[in-house]
């Protein structure tokens, strides 16, 4: 059943809202997607606090005019579905390419980060891109490493020293 003008208003304004406060959207062309494959990755992405939409083009489009966002040309043609991230940006596109290359029935047509418009190549190299967490762990290696190496080369000159006095004590007892 078609919706009233109204009802669609009601939805540009909630897509609107949504737009302004997200870290990160992420457009995607749904080829064929089956309501139970859709509803698995709608499960995954709200783990990551992100939401996954199935919208008409023509009231997305409004939703970004009004939202005063780069006009986007991979809004066009075919269904799309938008996701709505908070954060965890990378993590986001990370489970959306997991899903796409698995089912091989979706693709990235592009999105925005921060409010600047994005192409699909730039979304699945935020895909690659390691996560948050992890790249908190390499910074603090590194930070660590200069003191882990003098703390071992301490530690070789004292066991170096428990070593000649180890076998001292053996050629005693012999």
């Amino acid at each position: 059943m078609p919706k009233t003008k109204a009802q669609k208003i009601a939805v540009v304004e909630g897509l609107m809202a949504k737009a302004k406060v997200a870290e990160s959207m992420f457009i995607l062309s749904t080829k064929g997607i089956n309501p139970n494959e859709a509803s698995e990755l709608k499960i995954q992405l709200a783990e990551l606090g992100a939401e996954y939409h199935l919208i008409k083009n023509s009231l997305f489009k409004l939703a970004v005019k009004q939202a005063e966002l780069p006009q986007s040309s991979y809004i066009a043609g075919g269904q799309n579905a938008i996701v709505f991230s908070q954060g965890n940006s990378t993590e986001v596109a990370k489970v959306l390419q997991k899903f796409i290359k698995t089912t091989q029935k979706a693709e990235f047509k592009g999105g925005y980060l921060d409010k600047k418009q994005m192409d699909s190549a730039d979304v699945v190299l935020l895909a690659t891109l390691p996560g948050k967490d992890q790249l908190i762990a390499q910074v603090l290696a590194t930070i660590n490493a200069p003191i882990t190496g003098f703390v071992r080369v301490l530690a070789g000159n004292i066991s170096g020293l428990l070593t000649v006095i180890d076998a001292y004590q053996q050629q005693k007892t012999a």
